[in-house]
């Protein structure tokens, strides 16, 4: 109880601390003069009523913006793609007060969401959005936490595609079209590390020492300027092999910090052109070459590893994900098609001591 005697003046006063519903700093608010005790503790319960109604019926859009600046670990360019998804495919819930969400509304946006064009991923990337910041509001402003009965879809068959990917000749081929010396080193580094293509522009002649490279900064788009890794399992060493090793000789060489270009990396463009007109030529030419995103260069690199019979622990590792469970994930199907390999290989060990 925070309300007492001011002996000096023979009345009663009142002081309450509350925490700011959007600021979340404690604020203290006083006031003197009360004749009797209790109209201080009326006053004390009415202040504290209004701060908890305050806090009620903050609307969806401002506490997202609460919670995004809570994520003091993510990357601005993560904040701002879960930012443009909620106000895309959330609209509706941006202006509602918290307190005033009824699960019919829910079950309602949930029905609009799943008749929407979206891979059934990007779909339950907003309901986990959605999810998350209700849960923030519900943990620390005591707002409901309306988004608790969103369940997520589940994935169709038109979402199980089968991943694509180039073997070593196909990338081989890929890349005796590439013509430009520094262009045709990037993919290739990109597909002998299996790093994402923003950690590969990022790359300094100074990460490249003893062998190993140094992962820990990301650019997407040059003017956006450098970034720190999606995550902190992303900031990772790769061991390179010798034939990569020996294509980037030539770039060491070169004036300028970036590997892959000078005083400033390739620019996202030049790369993208490059790598469509690449295998459009060699399918010009009569050399059959599937089209793959540059993304699935690092799926390549993976596969070719697993299929290999490289250990998937080593793999999750140079990859950079965050825990083996999504290597695991992505890269389930290979691990399935291996299961004959490994049940003909535990049949001839036991063979060989019968």
């Amino acid at each position: 109880m925070s309300v007492h005697k001011d002996k000096d003046r023979g009345t009663w006063f009142a002081q309450v601390q509350l925490r700011d519903p959007l600021t979340g700093k404690l604020v203290t608010k006083k006031k003197r003069g009360f004749e009797l005790k209790r109209e201080a503790q009326a006053w004390e319960a009415e202040i504290r009523a209004n701060n908890q109604e305050v806090q009620s019926s903050a609307t969806f859009g401002v506490m997202m913006e609460e919670y995004l600046k809570s994520r003091t670990s993510a990357n601005e360019e993560t904040k701002r793609s879960k930012y443009h998804l909620a106000k895309t495919y959330a609209t509706v819930f941006m202006d509602m007060p918290l307190n005033q969400i009824k699960p019919k509304d829910v079950l309602k946006w949930r029905n609009e969401l799943a008749e929407k064009k979206l891979a059934t991923r990007t779909k339950n990337n907003v309901i986990s959005f959605v999810r998350s910041v209700s849960a923030f509001g519900y943990k620390y402003y005591n707002t409901p936490d309306f988004a608790k009965i969103i369940e997520p879809f589940r994935a169709t068959a038109a979402d199980k595609k089968e991943m694509q990917t180039w073997t070593i000749e196909e990338f081989n081929l890929f890349a005796s079209y590439v013509k430009n010396y520094t262009i045709r080193a990037y993919f290739t580094f990109l597909f002998y590390t299996g790093c994402r293509r923003s950690e590969g522009k990022a790359v300094l002649k100074s990460d490249i020492k003893d062998g190993w490279v140094t992962i820990d900064k990301t650019i997407k788009h040059n003017k956006q300027g450098v970034r720190a890794p999606k995550t902190a399992s992303s900031v990772r060493k790769i061991k390179l092999d010798k034939y990569t090793l020996e294509i980037l000789k030539p770039l060491l060489a070169k004036d300028g910090p970036y590997l892959f270009g000078d005083f400033e990396p390739l620019g996202i463009t030049t790369i993208q052109r490059s790598f469509d007109k690449a295998i459009a030529d060699a399918n010009a030419d009569g050399h059959p070459l599937k089209k793959i995103r540059i993304h699935d260069l690092r799926h390549s690199h993976a596969t070719i590893l697993i299929n290999n019979g490289v250990n998937i622990v080593a793999v999750s590792k140079r990859l950079g994900h965050s825990d083996i469970n999504m290597t695991l994930k992505v890269y389930t199907h290979l691990l399935e098609k291996n299961a004959d390999e490994l049940v003909d290989k535990l049949e001839e060990l036991k063979e060989s001591v019968a």
